[in-house]
């Protein structure tokens, strides 16, 4: 009996010590992970509101947002997509959700809200801009095809207006997984072009308005779909969905390592909306439509809290913590800017907005 007494307390004795080191270590990294700054402003656009509205938030305080509404325009009539933000101010497209009519690329600024006048090809109406990306002189358009058989398209403007010249007539704008469950594919900006998935065989490829060039092949592994920088310029995240698992590659396709892999049966997947040098900005999905079972990384006891599903926040490079941005069906992340939090800015550019368009 006396002996298994003190087995219980020894056992008892050391249940304790593991958990007092594991508070311990749980502490000291919240404390560290607590030091971590951002530079640049998080964007996002609001789910469910009249006018089409977007948030423009301080990535190290989120109680501090200017909100930007649109309000000449409607989210039943106007389809408000792709907004970005440089130092100049905010470019985005607009179109109508129910007639044909050409893109109209609109810039707001301090002063006015104005459209840039583009001359546009004349089978524009055969292609959806996915997505726009803005450089210091011009911008370029990623054109999805409405015809899935058919190449999209990467097409370049000026910011002062002007012919939309063609880019590249050779990539591939579609998913390579669920769709309905994730975000793949969608091509990042890199320099003066963007990188993408190549239209003739699974790849990766770099596009500018000089050359087409492969990059490397797909999968790598079994990781299939591109989500996104991992760290902007170095790295990519790559994602497989059978195994459930996430590895991150230089620009040659070569593994670096791996950041996730699912336990037992889960269906998690990070989509990448946004980077600056030190974070992600982060959607957690799933690789399995609707169907998610939460996976655990090696972090997950760790963290104060995680990002859980359907919901956007920032995944730090760094040291691997998370934080939530409780978006979850009201906001949806739309990207990181490299302009820092200024309110009185932002403020200048929320009141623009209401005004006519010039």
């Amino acid at each position: 009996m006396v002996s298994t007494h003190k087995c219980k307390i020894i056992v008892i004795f050391l249940l304790l010590a593991v958990f007092f080191i594991f508070w311990i270590i749980k502490a000291g990294f919240q404390y560290y992970t607590d030091q971590t700054r951002y530079s640049g402003t998080i964007i996002g656009q609001y789910l469910k509101t009249v006018h089409p509205s977007f948030i423009l938030q301080n990535p190290n305080n989120p109680k501090e947002k200017v909100d930007i509404v649109l309000t000449m325009f409607f989210q039943e009539e106007d389809r408000v997509i792709s907004p970005v933000l440089v130092s100049e101010g905010l470019y985005f497209i607009l179109t109508k959700w129910y007639e044909e009519e050409p893109p109209r690329i609109m810039f707001l600024n301090e002063n006015s809200l104005k459209e840039i006048n583009i001359k546009w090809p004349e089978n524009i109406s055969d292609f959806y801009v996915k997505k726009i990306y803005v450089y210091d002189q011009k911008i370029y358009l990623a054109l999805l095809a409405k015809n899935y058989g058919i190449p999209d398209r990467i097409y370049v403007v000026s910011k002062t207006g002007g012919i939309a010249r063609e880019v590249c007539d050779n990539v591939d704008l579609h998913s390579h997984g669920d769709s309905s469950a994730q975000m793949d594919g969608v091509p990042i900006q890199y320099r003066d072009g963007l990188i993408c998935y190549s239209w003739d065989d699974p790849s990766i490829e770099f596009v500018n308005e000089e050359r087409e060039e492969k990059l490397f092949s797909l999968p790598v592994g079994t990781a299939m779909l591109m989500k996104g920088w991992y760290e902007e310029g170095k790295s990519l995240l790559l994602w497989s969905e059978n195994p459930n698992y996430g590895i991150v590659v230089d620009l040659k396709g070569e593994v670096l390592f791996e950041i996730y892999r699912s336990l037992f049966w889960g269906t998690s997947s990070w989509d990448v909306y946004g980077n600056v040098d030190n974070a992600i900005l982060l959607k957690s999905m799933s690789i399995r439509d609707y169907d998610y079972v939460p996976g655990i990384d090696k972090l997950y006891f760790l963290r104060r809290e995680n990002i859980k599903h359907f919901d956007s926040g920032i995944y730090d490079v760094s040291t691997g913590n998370m934080i939530p941005l409780h978006w979850k069906n009201i906001i949806s992340p739309k990207g990181w800017a490299k302009v820092d939090y200024d309110k009185e800015y932002f403020d200048s550019l929320s009141n623009s907005a209401k005004a006519e368009i010039r």
